[in-house]
C-alpha cells in the first residue's frame, strides 16, 4: 500500500540535517520562510527547504531516512516509527494480533527498500504468532515470530534481481547485514543475522 508521503519540512528536520540547536533551526526555518515570502502559519515544503539549503530533495529524504533508521535502532520503543513509513501500513506485518512484535528496523528497512525499487512490494507472510507458525509448517525459530522476517510476493525474475540489489545496497550502506533466501514463489527477507547471507531453495 502506497501510503501519502509527507510534504512538510519541519524545525525539527533542519536541527538534523544542520546538525544545530532548536533555536537555531527556528531562525534558519524563519529565514527560509521570508525567502519564499511565506506566513508563519504556513508550510515549507521539504522541495523548497532543499534549494534553499542548495541540496536535493532527494539527498535531504536520504539524510533524514538514514538519521530517523539510526535513532530509530536505539529508541525503537519509545518514538512513533510508524509516522515515518511512506508505503506500509502496520496490517501488512502481521498475520494474527501480533502487531508489537515487529522489528521497527525491518519496517523501515523495508519502506527505504520500496522507495528505491519504485514498485509495490506485497507482504506474504510477516509477524506469526508461535501457534500460527507451527500450523503452516514454520521452522521452530523462525525470525518470523520475533517480527524480523517477512516473506515477499516474488515470481519475476527481473523483479526479484533487482529487489535483492537494492536491498544488499541498502543493506551495505547501513553496515545492517540481512538474510535473503530466494523461493519459487517469494523472497524471504530477514534481519535476524550477522553476516549477509543468500540462499536458493
Amino acid at each position: 500500500m502506497n501510503k501519502e508521503q509527507r510534504l512538510e519540512l519541519y524545525t525539527s528536520d533542519i536541527q538534523r540535517i544542520k546538525n544545530c540547536s532548536d533555536s537555531r533551526a527556528r531562525a534558519i526555518m524563519r529565514k527560509i520562510k521570508k525567502y519564499y515570502n511565506r506566513h508563519r502559519h504556513q508550510i515549507v515544503t521539504i522541495e523548497e527547504g532543499a534549494k534553499y539549503l542548495g541540496v536535493s530533495k532527494e539527498t535531504i529524504v536520504s539524510f533524514l531516512f538514514i538519521f530517523f533508521f539510526s535513532f530509530q535502532f536505539c529508541y525503537s520503543q519509545k518514538s512513533n516509527y510508524w509516522s515515518q513509513v511512506r508505503y506500509f501500513e502496520p496490517e501488512e506485518f502481521y498475520t494474527s494480533s501480533h502487531i508489537e512484535r515487529v522489528d521497527p528496523v525491518l519496517v523501515l528497512f523495508l519502506d527505504e527498500v520500496r522507495h528505491r525499487l519504485k514498485l509495490p512490494i506485497v507482504i506474504t507472510s510477516g509477524v506469526r504468532s508461535p501457534h500460527h507458525n507451527k500450523l503452516i509448517g514454520g521452522v521452530e525459530k523462525s525470525d518470523h515470530v520475533t517480527g524480523k522476517a517477512v516473506d515477499i510476493k516474488s515470481s519475476d525474475p527481473f523483479y526479484r534481481a533487482e529487489l535483492i540489489r537494492i536491498a544488499y545496497d541498502l543493506s551495505n550502506s547501513l553496515g545492517r547485514p540481512i538474510k535473503v533466501v530466494l523461493y519459487k514463489s517469494h523472497v524471504h527477507l530477514s534481519i535476524a543475522t550477522d553476516k549477509p547471507y543468500l540462499f536458493l531453495k
